[in-house]
């Protein structure tokens, strides 16, 4: 086996370039025992070639094939500020009751439907005071008590826990 640039070799150190044999594909040292224990290089190289296999399976490799087949299956909203309108939903969170929590964005607010798509209630208020929602953009419901878990993006940047009623906590 050759020594090759890019493959993985272990316990090499570079070598001055005046140690390198004039074959660029390989290292070459002599390998020569003193009476210290220490090892001399040479003018006259014998070559050693180091090359460390690629371990199998690869580490970090795994290929699957998945075929998923989609279909429509309902819609949630419209475009607005109404009671179930929506102006740039980015976070969506069911909770174990099939309740579907939305992040209405540019409305300010947090929007929750029953598992029918229907309207249940919305809170959230625009501002940047505790309780008040200022573009939030993620939501997440924590399991043990059904709070949500609410992030905002800039200019606040904050994060804000309302429990599952949309009171602030």
């Amino acid at each position: 086996m050759k020594y090759e640039k890019d493959k993985c070799v272990e316990n090499i150190t570079k070598l001055p370039d005046h140690r390198k044999s004039p074959s660029l594909d390989r290292l070459s040292i002599n390998r020569n025992s003193s009476s210290s224990g220490d090892e001399d290089v040479e003018d006259d190289f014998v070559p050693i070639d180091i090359s460390v296999p690629p371990p199998q399976p690869p580490p970090f490799c795994h290929s699957s094939l998945f075929r998923f087949s989609m279909g429509y299956s309902a819609k949630l909203g419209g475009f607005g500020d109404a009671d179930g309108q929506f102006t740039e939903p980015s976070g969506l969170v069911v909770n174990a009751e099939g309740d579907i929590v939305v992040a209405d964005t540019n409305n300010h607010r947090i929007q929750i439907f029953d598992s029918n798509c229907n309207f249940k209630f919305a809170f959230g208020k625009p501002g940047k005071r505790d309780g008040q929602l200022l573009y939030p953009n993620r939501v997440a419901i924590n399991p043990k008590n059904n709070d949500f878990v609410i992030t905002e993006r800039s200019p606040t940047h904050q994060v804000q826990i309302f429990d599952r009623f949309g009171s602030f906590i």
